[in-house]
C-alpha cells in the first residue's frame, strides 16, 4: 500500500475551494482574496497559489489585476468528469516508495477535480508490448483518456496512433505524437559516467530494464553508451548486458558479471534493484565502495539512510505529476494536447563512488 502524502497547505486550500465551487458556493465570483483568506485562515500568498491552481484546471477564470476571479461552470467550459486509466510498468506494489507516493498525489487531485482514477488490469510486464494484448486491454477498459506510466517504444508507437488521449509519465515519447511528462535523466546520467572514467573505471556495467534495449537503444542508454566512447571507453554487451527482468534474473546476471572479469562500478535502475544489489555483493563480502563503486539512476530516501550514502539522480516527481493533472484538466475541456515537457535532475554523488580498485 503505498505511503499516505501530506498535502501542502495550499494543496489543502486548493483542494477545499475546489470543493465548494464544485458544489456551487460561488456561481459567479469568488469573494476578495483578503475577505477568503481570513475565512479559510490562510495567508494570502497561500490563497493566491491555490487560486493559480484551480485556474490552471479550468475551474477559475481571471477577471484581469485587482478584479475577483469569476467561476466557471461545467457548462460554460466544457468541462467533463473523465475516466482515467493508469497503465503501470510493474504492479503498484513493485513500485518504488517515490512512485507510489506521487500516484497516490496523482489520484487525490484528479479525483479531487472530479474524474474517475481506474488502475488497469494489466501492467507493461504482463503485456509483453504485444500490441494485440494492448489492443484489448484498451478496448475492455471503459476510459476516457490514459496515462502511460514509462511506455516502452512500442507502447508509445500503439498509443500514438490511437484516438483516445493519452499522456505518458516518462519514457522517451518526445519521438512521438503524444503527450508527455518525464525527467531529463541524461545530463546526470553522462556525469556519472564521467565521474566514473575520472577514478579510472573501465569496466562500467548498467542494469537497465529490457525496454531500454529492445527493439532499439532508448535515448538514455544511446547516451550512456555515447558517454562512454567519448571518455576512451568502446562500449559492448558487457557494459549494458541483456537479462530476464526478475528477482532470479537479476541474480543470475550479477553471478555471471563477478564470475569472470567483475565490474568495478555498477549503474542500476531503481531503488529495488539496488537494495537487491547491496545484499548480493554483502553475500561475495564486497564492499561499496572500496572494490565496486554503485550508483542508481533513481532516488529513494533510503539512500541518505546507508553509510556510505548510495549515489543516485536528485528530482521532484511532483513536477511531472502536476503537468498530467493539467492535461487532464485539458482533456476534460475538449482539448487533447499533445506538449511534451521535460524537468530537471541532477546527479548526486553521495558516498558510494571511488577510484577503481586497480587504480589505489
Amino acid at each position: 500500500m503505498p505511503a499516505i502524502r501530506r498535502l501542502s497547505i495550499i494543496e489543502q486550500t486548493a483542494a477545499h475551494l475546489r470543493e465548494a465551487v464544485n458544489a456551487g458556493r460561488w456561481r459567479e465570483g469568488l469573494p476578495g482574496v483578503r475577505r477568503l483568506a481570513g475565512e479559510l485562515g490562510v495567508s494570502r500568498d497561500t490563497l493566491r497559489s491555490a487560486m493559480k491552481q484551480l485556474e490552471a484546471d479550468g475551474h477559475l477564470q481571471p477577471q484581469g489585476h485587482g478584479r475577483r476571479r469569476q467561476v466557471v461552470n461545467q457548462s460554460q467550459s466544457g468541462n467533463r468528469a473523465l475516466r482515467v486509466a493508469v497503465l503501470l510498468q510493474l504492479p503498484l506494489m513493485e513500485q518504488n516508495t517515490e512512485m507510489q507516493r506521487t500516484l497516490a498525489m496523482l489520484q487525490h487531485e484528479i479525483e479531487a477535480a472530479g474524474h474517475i482514477w481506474i488502475l488497469a488490469d494489466k501492467t507493461h510486464v504482463e503485456l509483453e508490448d504485444d500490441p494485440q494484448r494492448i489492443s484489448r486491454l484498451v478496448k475492455t477498459t471503459r476510459a476516457d483518456a490514459w496515462i502511460v506510466i514509462s511506455p516502452s517504444r512500442r507502447m508509445l508507437e500503439w498509443f500514438s496512433s490511437q484516438p483516445v488521449p493519452t499522456i505518458a509519465f516518462g519514457g522517451a515519447s518526445l519521438e512521438f505524437s503524444i503527450a508527455g511528462a518525464a525527467l531529463d535523466i541524461l545530463p546526470p546520467v553522462r556525469e556519472a559516467v564521467r565521474n566514473l572514467t575520472k577514478l579510472g573505471h573501465r569496466r562500467i556495467v548498467l542494469i537497465s530494464p529490457p525496454q531500454w534495449r529492445q527493439p532499439a537503444p532508448s535515448r538514455t542508454l544511446q547516451a550512456y553508451l555515447d558517454e562512454l566512447k567519448a571518455q576512451g571507453v568502446t562500449p559492448s554487451e558487457y557494459h549494458a548486458p541483456s537479462w530476464d527482468q526478475s528477482a532470479a534474473g537479476l541474480h543470475a546476471l550479477l553471478d555471471s558479471l563477478f564470475r569472470v572479469t567483475p565490474p568495478t562500478a555498477l549503474l542500476v535502475v531503481e531503488p529495488p534493484r539496488v537494495l537487491a544489489t547491496l545484499h548480493f555483493l554483502n553475500q561475495r563480502r564486497l564492499r561499496v565502495p572500496h572494490d565496486v563503486s554503485l550508483v542508481c539512476l533513481g532516488q529513494d530516501p533510503m539512500f541518505h539512510w546507508c553509510h556510505p550514502p548510495i549515489a543516485h539522480l536528485r528530482y521532484d516527481l511532483q513536477l511531472p505529476a502536476r503537468h498530467i493533472v493539467k492535461w487532464v484538466g485539458s482533456v476534460a475541456r475538449g482539448k487533447d494536447s499533445r506538449k511534451f515537457e521535460l524537468f530537471p535532475t541532477e546527479f548526486d554523488a553521495g558516498g558510494s563512488i571511488s577510484a577503481a580498485p586497480q587504480n589505489r
